[in-house]
């Protein structure tokens, strides 16, 4: 009898047991975060705009655990600077993938480290989304670990190039800086400014000691209007160059040239030059699109002492979209956050276009918002 009942107490102690590691195990899984990770320039030469999306990240990402996370998990969100820096861009990287282990990159940032990670993510086996580039390369052709979220700098060429000919312009030049990112928008507004028939000159800009010269050129040549695909650190001083020749062409410019600062810092003398216009991948924040609410409701919740900045919106509608897929996902693995994604179908991310993926499609949005600059 003795032995029965303590045959009945071992097999009782070993069923809680088991009932407490299974618990403990459940909590543990609970408690677990998903690791995402982004290389970007908070340094470089796009340095002050990655710090504006990184605010975004990180709005939506504390907007996203404070609602549960995903599927229980809280999202961690490990960045690492790379100044705009490709091999810098490539180590961390691959400290992300094998040191930190993170589920998946978000955003890296940059057209020429965007270039060399291509090749790698077959080998790292880990989905990069919604990289922080137009580039051709990202949208010829299905690469199974990307999905894209920002429109290509080709649409954004066409679009710019397409406004300056509906504005009068018959001929156009393109200055821009001699690497991917460059080349690329180089290569789109040739083809389309070709198409329409308008005269299309291009200038490599490869330093600041090549603006005076360059702004000299410019005016003697006389182009009538100019789409600028390089930084703000070149931007503001060619533009007083250009003043100072007292040459003040149209100006139709890439996103990333920060031309709205630009001008700002010009001031009165802004007002000489014939036209300003803008493009942008996301809407200006005086537009009426839900997207628009969402981030002034996070900010007020989250951040209430941070005024609305249209770049830091983009940064947090990535973010956000990003949540919204990964709540898709049927596990939290590599192979099950690509399965989830491809799943996505007319996912509304609260502006003009809904989103789908599919296997066979990975691109995200397509239009170009254009916008007209007020001295």
């Amino acid at each position: 009898m003795m032995i029965h009942m303590r045959g009945v107490m071992n097999r009782t102690v070993g069923c809680l047991m088991i009932l407490f590691l299974i618990s403990f195990w459940g909590m543990a899984q609970g408690g677990e975060v998903i690791k995402i990770g982004t290389s970007m320039d908070l340094s470089g030469y796009y340095g002050e705009v990655g710090k504006k999306l990184l605010e975004g990240y990180n709005l939506a990402f504390k907007e996203i655990n404070a609602s549960g996370g995903i599927k229980g998990r809280e999202i961690e969100h490990v960045v690492y600077d790379d100044g705009y820096n490709v091999g810098r861009a490539m180590e961390n990287v691959s400290k992300l993938c094998l040191k930190d282990k993170v589920s998946l990159l978000f955003a890296v940032f940059g057209t020429p480290p965007n270039v060399s990670l291509m090749s790698r993510l077959s080998v790292l086996k880990v989905p990069h989304f919604f990289p922080i580039s137009g580039g051709s390369f990202l949208y010829s052709e299905v690469n199974p670990y990307l999905f894209t979220f920002l429109p290509s700098y080709k649409k954004e060429s066409q679009s710019l190039v397409d406004l300056a000919y509906k504005e009068g312009h018959k001929g156009l030049g393109v200055l821009y800086l001699p690497n991917a990112y460059g080349w690329d928008c180089k290569i789109a507004a040739k083809r389309e400014a070709k198409r329409l028939g308008m005269g299309v000159v291009t200038y490599r800009l490869k330093s600041e000691r090549d603006v005076s010269s360059l702004a000299k050129r410019l005016a003697s040549q006389k182009i009538e209007a100019l789409y600028l695909v390089i930084p703000y650190k070149f931007l503001l001083p060619l533009l007083k160059a250009m003043d100072a020749e007292g040459y003040h062409p149209a100006l139709y410019a890439e996103f990333y040239c920060r031309l709205p600062q630009a001008m700002a810092e010009l001031k009165e003398r802004a007002k000489l030059f014939r036209e300003a216009a803008w493009g942008r991948f996301i809407p200006m924040l005086g537009e009426d699109y839900p997207a628009i609410g969402w981030y002034r409701d996070a900010l007020q919740r989250f951040a209430p002492d941070q005024s609305p900045d249209p770049t830091v919106f983009m940064g947090y509608i990535m973010g956000r979209t990003l949540g919204e897929v990964l709540k898709r996902a049927p596990s939290l693995d590599p192979k099950g956050i690509i399965k989830g994604a491809e799943s996505v179908k007319d996912l509304d991310v609260g502006l003009s276009e809904k989103i789908s993926y599919s296997p066979t499609d990975h691109v995200g949005l397509s239009r170009v918002f254009l916008y007209h600059l007020s001295p």
